[in-house]
C-alpha cells in the first residue's frame, strides 16, 4: 500500500471514528467525552505534570493507581499543552485507532500475498474490498468505537502498539537474515507495549514464541532461532527491569496497585468468571464465533506444519506459517479473560484490544474465495464480509441514555457536581476527607483528601487480606483499613431531601441482606461500630443545595453554619 493510500485511509477512518464517537455521546445523552476511570488517569497526569509526582492526593502517598504508565505520560504532555482533557484528547485517540486499522490492512495484505511472490503488488481494487470489510467491522461495532475514542482511556494507544508489534513480528518471520536493528526495534516496541499495560508482558511472550516457532517452521535452525528471539528479548528485559526497578524504588511494589486491588488470589474463581465473560463475548457479536472458527482453522493448519517439521524436517508454506502464528496469538488473546477473571465494564473492553486483528483470518479466507471468483460470486462474498461486520447485537441504534455504558459517563457528571459543591462550601484548609466508591472525577475536581475505598488508589486497602470476591474489580474493601482512616464523609452525593435518603437506605439495606456478595463494603453499613460512630443524613448550608451521605459524628460536632437532618442507619 502506497503512503498516499495509507494516508487517505487513515483520514477516512478517522473521520468515521470521530463522527460515530460524537453520535455515541449524543445517543447516550452526553455532552463531553470521558468516563470516570479515565479521570483517574487525569488526576495522576495533572499531578505529575504540575510537579507533585505520581500521587492520587497531592502530598499523599506515591501510588500507581493507574493501569498504564505510558498513557499517564502521554496525558501529562496533553495537560501541559492544553490544560484540559476533552475533545483534543479524543482526537488523539481517534488518530491512534485509525492508524491501528490501517496497520491491520497491512497484516491482511501480508497474509493474502505470501502464498505467491512475496513482492507481488495487490490488484487495484484490493484496498477497496478489504478496506470496506475492515472498516465495516470496526466502525459498525459501538463497543470498539466507544472504548477506543469517547472513553478517553488508553485503549487506542494499546491497540495501536499491539498491532504494530504483531505486524513487525509477522514481517520478521520470513526475513533472512535478521538485522540487529530490526530485532532491537521489535524489542523496543514490545517494551512500549509493556509500559502501556501490565498484561503487555503476556502479549510479548506470545509474540516472541510465535516469532521463534514461525522462523523454525520456515527452515531456521533452533540455535539461530533462539539467537533471534534473544535479541529483542534482551532489549525487552532491560526495559522491564528498569520499569520494575522504578516501581520498587518509587512505589514499593513490582506491579501496579490496580493489580493487587482487582485480582482475586483464588485462581479457580478468576477462571470461572473469565469463562463466563468469554461466553458472553461470543453472544454479544454474531461475527465473533465465525471469526473464532476461522482462527481455529488457521491455528490447526499451523499445528500441522509444526508436526511435519518435527516428524520429517519439512518446512511450511510461508502463508500458512504466518497465518498459524497469527491465529495462535489470537487464541492466546482469547485466553486472557479466564486468566484475569474478565472485566466489569460494558461492551467487553478486554477484547477490544485485538478487535481489528480478530477478523483477519476470516477476511483472508473470504479474500481468497473472492479473488478466485467473478461476477455474482464476488458480490455474494463481498456481502458475506459486510454481514459479518454488521452482526453486532448491540447496534448504534440501540444506544440510549439508559444503556449500561452510559452509567460510566454519568458518574463523571454526578461526581463533578459533588466536588464543586464541596469546594464551594469548604476552604481548602478545612476541606473534609471523603471516602468514595467511584474515584475518578471526584478526585479530579475536589481539592480535599479523597480515600478510594476500593483500593485502586489506596495501597493499604489494595494489599489488605481478603479473597477479593464479589463485585468484579470492586472487592478489595477491608473494614480494618477503613477504621484506620475514618473519612469525615462516607459516599457523599447531591440529595433532594430526607425522604430520598430514607428510601435509598431501605433499598440498599434490603439488597445487601438478600445478596451480600453485591455489597462492595461487605456489610460495613450494618456494623455496630459504624452505626455508633457515623450518622446518615443531609447537610444543609441554606443555599438551596443538600449534601447527602454518611457523616462521622465527631466531624459533625465541629461544623458551624450547617444544619444536619439525621436518618437512622440501623
Amino acid at each position: 500500500m502506497s503512503t498516499r493510500s495509507a494516508l487517505l485511509l487513515w483520514i477516512g477512518y478517522g473521520v468515521g471514528f470521530f463522527l460515530l464517537g460524537v453520535w455515541a455521546l449524543k445517543s447516550l445523552g452526553l455532552e463531553v467525552p470521558g468516563i470516570d476511570d479515565a479521570y483517574i488517569f487525569f488526576v495522576y497526569a495533572r499531578n505529575f505534570a504540575e510537579g507533585h509526582g505520581f500521587v492520587y492526593n497531592i502530598g499523599g502517598e506515591r501510588v500507581e493507581g493507574f493501569s498504564s504508565m505510558l498513557w499517564v505520560l502521554v496525558l501529562s504532555g496533553v495537560w501541559k499543552l492544553f490544560g484540559q482533557f476533552s475533545w483534543e484528547l479524543m482526537a488523539i485517540c481517534v488518530g491512534f485507532c485509525s492508524l491501528c486499522l490501517v496497520l491491520g490492512l497491512h497484516v491482511l495484505q501480508r497474509l493474502s500475498f505470501l502464498q505467491g511472490d512475496i513482492d507481488k503488488s495487490p490488484p487495484d481494487h484490493y484496498w477497496k474490498v478489504i478496506g470496506l470489510w475492515m472498516g465495516v467491522w470496526a466502525l459498525a461495532s459501538p463497543g470498539f468505537v466507544i472504548w477506543s475514542t469517547t472513553t478517553l482511556m488508553e485503549n487506542g494507544l494499546w491497540e495501536l502498539l499491539l498491532m504494530g508489534c504483531v505486524l513487525w513480528a509477522l514481517q520478521l518471520i520470513h526475513s533472512k537474515p535478521l538485522s540487529l536493528k530490526e530485532l532491537a526495534g521489535l524489542g523496543g516496541l514490545m517494551g512500549l507495549l509493556v509500559l502501556c499495560r501490565p498484561e503487555g508482558m503476556y502479549w510479548v511472550c506470545l509474540l516472541m514464541l510465535g516469532l521463534g516457532v514461525g522462523r523454525w517452521c520456515c527452515g531456521q535452525t533452533i540455535p539461530k532461532g533462539i539467537r533471534d528471539v534473544m535479541i529483542p528479548g534482551a532489549v525487552l528485559a532491560l526495559i522491564l527491569a528498569a520499569l520494575v526497578g522504578f516501581r520498587l524504588k518509587y512505589f514499593g511494589y513490582p506491579l501496579p496497585n490496580t493489580y493487587y486491588a482487582k485480582v482475586s488470589p483464588d485462581r479457580w474463581y478468576n477462571f470461572l468468571e473469565g469463562v463466563k465473560y468469554l461466553i458472553g463475548f461470543g453472544k454479544w457479536h454474531f461475527g465473533v464465533p465465525i471469526c473464532c472458527a476461522a482462527v481455529l482453522m488457521g491455528f490447526l493448519a499451523g499445528v500441522k506444519v509444526i508436526w511435519n517439521r518435527l516428524r520429517n524436517g519439512q518446512t511450511g508454506d510461508r502463508g500458512v506459517v504466518t497465518l498459524g502464528v497469527l491465529c495462535g496469538f489470537l487464541i492466546g488473546g482469547l485466553v486472557v479473560a479466564p486468566l484475569v477473571g474478565g472485566d466489569h465494564f460494558a461492551m467487553y473492553r478486554i477484547f477490544q484490544v485485538f478487535w481489528v486483528l480478530l477478523p483477519i483470518p476470516c477476511f483472508h479466507w473470504l479474500w481468497k474465495k473472492y479473488a478466485a471468483s467473478t461476477g455474482r460470486k464476488q458480490a455474494g462474498i463481498l456481502l458475506v464480509g459486510v454481514f459479518i461486520g454488521l452482526s453486532c447485537r448491540e447496534s448504534w441504534l440501540s444506544l440510549t441514555p439508559e444503556s449500561r455504558i452510559a452509567s460510566e459517563y454519568r458518574i463523571v457528571e454526578k461526581d463533578t457536581r459533588i466536588g464543586q459543591l464541596l469546594n464551594e462550601w469548604f476552604p481548602e484548609s478545612e476541606a473534609p476527607s471523603i471516602g468514595v466508591l467511584s474515584a475518578g472525577a471526584i478526585a479530579f475536581e475536589y481539592k480535599g483528601v479523597v480515600w478510594d475505598l476500593m483500593g485502586l488508589n489506596f495501597s493499604a486497602m489494595a494489599h489488605s487480606p481478603g479473597d477479593k470476591k464479589g463485585q468484579k474489580n470492586h472487592a478489595a474493601f477491608n473494614k480494618d483499613v477503613f477504621w484506620k482512616v475514618t473519612p469525615d464523609i462516607f459516599l457523599p452525593y447531591i440529595s433532594t431531601g430526607v425522604q430520598e435518603i430514607i428510601q435509598g437506605r431501605k433499598k440498599q439495606k434490603a439488597k445487601s441482606i438478600a445478596s451480600p456478595e453485591t455489597d462492595p463494603f461487605k456489610g460495613l453499613r450494618r456494623d455496630p461500630r459504624f452505626i455508633e460512630e457515623y450518622a446518615l443524613g443531609v447537610l444543609d448550608k441554606g443555599d438551596g443545595t443538600l449534601l447527602g451521605g454518611v457523616f462521622h459524628k465527631e466531624y459533625l460536632n465541629q461544623l458551624e453554619g450547617f444544619k444536619f437532618q439525621e436518618v437512622p442507619l440501623d
